[in-house]
Formats: C-alpha cells, structure tokens, sequence
C-alpha cells in the first residue's frame, strides 16, 4: 500500500472502535516497524501502567500522527508478541491511508438549537423537524442531544446555523449516526459524521467556526 513512506518510526497510533454499550473507546500506541507493506508492528497499549491485551481479529479505526500530517485507515489485530519483556501487537492495514485535514477535526464546543428529521412525515407528505441542542461542530461532524431515539449508523438531516461575515444561516445537511449515548431516560446524546457533504459547505463550515472563535477571543479581550 506504499505506507512506508507516509509512517515512520516512533509516530503516534490512536486506535479507535465502539464497543457493545455504544461507548467509544481509544488505545494510545506507537509505531515500532514495519513488518511488510500490508502489516505493521506496534507497541501494545497501557491504561494505569498495565498492558491492554487486544483481541487478535478485532479490527479499528487507526489515525497515525506523523511530524507533519495525519493520517487514517481501518486495521485489524493479527498477532501479540513478546520481545525483551516488552509487549507489541502487529496490525495489518484493511484500508488505504487517507490524509486527514486537521482544521476538520477542530471541534467548537458550543450550545446552540437545531433541528432534526429522522424521516417521519406529517399528513401533508411535509418532513416533521424536531429540536435538538448541539453542542460541539467541526468540520467533520457533530454532537448534539435530543429526546428522539435513533439507531446506530442511521442517516438523518440536520438543520443548524452558522454566522459568516456577521450574517446568519442555516444548512441542512445529512450525517450518519457514528455514536448514540443515553444520558437520562428521556435524553441522548448523538455524534455524527457529515455523510457527503460538499466540499464548499464543508468549507463554510470551517470558515464559521474559525470565525466564531475570533468572536470569542475578541468577547474575552475586551472583558
């Protein structure tokens, strides 16, 4: 897959999946080496000092920090070994890397009402929206809270606003549902992913919320 000359050596692994309660876990790890073009050896994960033995065949999402850029694929666990009383794990890649924009992943953490549409209609053949609280944006995806149950890898619309050059307005765009949360009996919180979305919406997105944190700091300056 041409990996050798996108990681290196002591670059940093952040292993990634959603387990049964639909809580997403990380694992910290390192690149030690290549094994081949398709498989990697890196350090076992430690949480509190101890070593996490994970499961060989499970598979996860790997984002790889390199000095310069990111980097993600899909890997899958398919050995453990020992070597002078250390513990690493070799992965073997199930996807091509793909470059990811840093600035996407920049959440802002924000309270701001949204609508959603989960694909009920009224009498009229009319989408129902219903409210919802977002509560962090980037220009990957969201968070946001809502009454309403939906399940796991659903698609549903989303309608929210941003404000570019002073001026206010909404998008509606579709998004996947990565993570559903239960926050109280009557409450859930959601994280989603833009489901493609075009690049210049995506860039609006971007630019609103680069926007939004110079209001802040202007906000805090002036207190």
């Amino acid at each position: 897959m041409g990996t050798n000359s996108i990681v290196s050596t002591g670059d940093k692994v952040v292993l990634s999946r959603i387990n049964k309660s639909g809580e997403e876990k990380e694992y910290i790890s390192k690149v030690v080496s290549y094994v081949d073009d398709a498989n990697m050896k890196i350090e076992m994960p430690m949480e509190n000092s101890m070593y996490i033995p994970l499961k060989i065949g499970r598979e996860f999402f790997a984002n790889f920090q390199t000095r310069t850029s990111m980097y993600k694929c899909r890997i899958k666990v398919v050995d453990r070994i020992k070597e002078n009383s250390k513990y690493y794990i070799i992965i073997k890649f199930l996807s091509d890397f793909e470059k990811v924009q840093r600035r996407e992943f920049y959440r802002l953490e924000c309270v701001s009402d949204i609508d959603i549409c989960i694909g009920s209609r009224d009498s009229n053949n009319a989408p129902i929206w219903q409210k919802a609280v977002m509560i962090d944006l980037s220009g990957g995806g969201m968070r946001f809270n809502s009454k309403a149950l939906i399940s796991k890898d659903k698609r549903i619309k989303v309608r929210f606003p941003i404000v570019l050059n002073e001026t206010k307005e909404f998008l509606i765009c579709i998004v996947k549902i990565v993570l559903v949360k239960q926050m109280t009996d009557l409450k859930y919180e959601y994280r989603v992913i833009f489901d493609e979305l075009e690049n210049d919406v995506r860039e609006k997105i971007i630019k609103h919320i680069f926007e939004e944190e110079r209001r802040r700091r202007r906000r805090k300056n002036r207190s």
